[in-house]
Parts: C-alpha cells; structure tokens; sequence
C-alpha cells in the first residue's frame, strides 16, 4: 500500500505493523522431552512399565529372597567380604534391567531417543553442563547440610537415623579404586537413567507440567536411598539433590550431563571420605 501523499495538505497515514497474537513463550516449540509426539495413555503405559521393571519387580525379588533365606545365609551375607561383591552385582543387573526398558520405549512405544536425554549432538556442550550440574549438587548438598545440621540439634531422637548412616558409610570401598569404579559406574548410569531418563518426561506427559512430574521423580528417588541412608537424611539431603539433577536435566536436556554430574558427585563424596578416614587414623594416638 502507498502511503505517499497524493495531494497538498494530505496527512500521511502511519503504516500498519503486524504484532504476534501471542507471546514467544506461548508459542515456544515443546522439547522432545515433553512426550507431545505421543498420546498420553502410552505414555502412561510405559510409566507403568518402567516402574513395574527397574522398581516393583527388583524389590520383589530382593523380598522373596529373603522369604526363602536361612539364618545361616543371613550371617553369610552379612559377612563385609560379601557384601560389597553383591551389591556391586545387584547394581550391574539393575542397570541391565534399565538399559532393557530403555530399549523396550524406544522400539516398543516409538520413543526418540533424545525424549530420554540420549544426545549425540553437542557432546562438549553436554560436558560443560555436566560441571554446573556439578556445582549445583555441592551446592545443594551444602544447603541441606546445614539445615539437617539444625534439625539434629533442635529435635532429639535423630541419633538412630545418623547411626544407621554412619553404619552405610563404612560399607563403602573407599579405600579400593577399582572397586568404586566398579560401584560407581553403574549406580550413576543406573539412577539417572531410570529417574530422569525414563520416569521424568513419562510423568511429564501424564502429569501436565515440570514441578509435578519433578516433584514425583525427586521423591521417589529420596524413598529408595531412606533404608540405606536414613529417612531424615533422605527426607532433607537425598530430596534436595534429586531436585538439583532434575532442574539440571530439564534444562540441559541431556542424560550425559547429569550421569556425568552424578558419577563425579560421587567419586569425589568417596575421596573425601578416604582422606578423612586416614587423617583420623593418622591423628590416633
């Protein structure tokens, strides 16, 4: 259209401008973490799925075994030469019970694999989000620390759940290398693909939103790590960190970013665990 004037003494009209009926938020593309792609009852079947494999049915058999156990079995494992060796084989078969429902998404419900954090793209950039994911766990820790600090000191009969912490602590192989790697390797692959990989975008699609789906996942990763390290510890420490891995996930859209985070995380909680453990040695009279 000409706005030229035409004629003396005509005003120009101002030329109209197309304005967006909506805002760049709203119509922000959904991530491939979000599930849109796929209807939610099948998301909601593979929710089941995952948890009816890598949850309900490892619990299951872990409470059988111990329904067919004899006293005398009871004391063999509790032997501490056993009990590293079995644990490190239960966390390998949890992995394998992982990486098999992973599988089953991908060909079975038609997941992409970039829906689980699976990227190939970008691996640098991952890399870098794996260390401020990092940071934010020490952070995160830091925090919870203190006010579990506070909550001990306020409320009497917390003694047995740091008791039962400190009893978890010295299971650990903080002195054998290859044995923590051996523990460390698949506990971080394990947990990050089951409780963001795999659980987080399914509760996302069922649940409508990040804050519930993250709230869910967070939990459920606290609730599993209380019988080991104490319900008050998971209650305030475990719950805090999930929510640090999730916020990380989300953001980062990356499973290599946080099963980095998670396995540094942890490798460095054991070093700082064996120095401790050799200074105190050390300073014994």
């Amino acid at each position: 259209m000409n706005n030229q004037p035409t004629e003396p003494g005509q005003r120009v009209q101002p030329a109209l401008t197309a304005r967006p009926l909506a805002s760049a938020r709203a119509l922000r593309a959904p991530t491939e973490l979000e599930l849109m792609y796929l209807p939610r009852r099948d998301a909601v079947a593979a929710l089941l799925l995952v948890m009816l494999v890598t949850i309900v049915a490892p619990f299951l058999l872990l409470l059988a075994f111990a329904a067919g156990s004899t006293p005398e079995d009871d004391q063999q494992q509790a032997d501490p030469a056993l009990v590293m060796p079995l644990t490190i084989v239960q966390k390998w078969c949890e992995l394998a019970l992982a990486v098999a429902a992973a599988v089953c998404l991908v060909r079975g419900f038609g997941f992409r694999p970039a829906s689980l954090g699976l990227r190939r793209d970008g691996i640098r950039r991952q890399m870098l989000w794996g260390i401020a994911t990092l940071g934010g766990l020490y952070l995160a820790l830091l925090a919870s620390s203190i006010i579990l600090v506070m909550i001990m000191m306020l409320a009497p009969g917390t003694e047995e759940d740091l008791t039962r912490r400190l009893e978890f602590l010295e299971l650990l192989p903080i002195r054998d290398l290859l044995t923590t790697l051996l523990l460390l390797v698949p506990v971080a692959i394990h947990e990050e693909l089951i409780f963001r990989g795999l659980l987080l975008p399914c509760l996302r699609r069922w649940l409508g939103n990040w804050w519930a789906a993250g709230l869910v996942s967070a939990a459920l990763f606290a609730a599993l790590h209380a019988p080991h390290q104490g319900f008050l510890a998971a209650g305030i420490q475990i719950l805090s960190l999930a929510a640090a891995f999730t916020v990380f996930f989300i953001v980062s859209r990356s499973l290599i970013a946080v099963t980095l985070a998670h396995f540094l995380f942890d490798f460095f909680q054991f070093q700082f665990l064996r120095l401790l453990a050799e200074f105190l040695e050390n300073a014994a009279p």
